[in-house]
């Protein structure tokens, strides 16, 4: 396993058992999340806040280091009102080196895999728009 794909794998992990708060407590402090329906880009803070006021659990089962990226697919369970809904997402961490600088989350793999065909590879950043919703 490389180091990338062990360093997402960790997130998940510190997901599972902490939460945002045990994300954070080890993602670098300067990595720009993207949470999958979130209003845009977030910081640390934002992102914090932002995944406190959800009701949000995301499982990842498979993971593919592509280029300087690692591509998460899975699960994500969102709770609404009295109800929930299930979605197979994926999430794409970009890396610059073996260092984490941009976490985003995407409707499915087809669409994560579309935004890293076209991303520019220093920056992770997609000319491919997000399907937000």
């Amino acid at each position: 396993m490389s180091e990338r794909t062990a360093i997402v794998e960790d997130l998940f992990h510190a997901w599972r058992s902490g939460g945002v708060d045990a994300v954070m407590r080890i993602a670098p402090v300067d990595v720009i999340w993207e949470p999958l329906d979130a209003p845009g880009p977030m910081d640390a803070s934002e992102a914090r806040a932002w995944h406190r006021a959800q009701r949000i659990e995301s499982a990842a089962y498979r993971f593919e280091e592509i280029g300087s990226a690692v591509l998460a697919t899975g699960r994500r369970r969102r709770w609404e009102g009295e109800g929930f809904s299930d979605a197979l997402v994926a999430w794409v961490y970009w890396f610059e080196g073996t260092r984490l600088v941009r976490a985003t989350g995407y409707r499915s793999e087809a669409e994560a895999r579309d935004a890293m065909q076209h991303a520019a590879p220093e920056s992770g950043r997609s000319s491919v728009p997000r399907s937000d919703g």
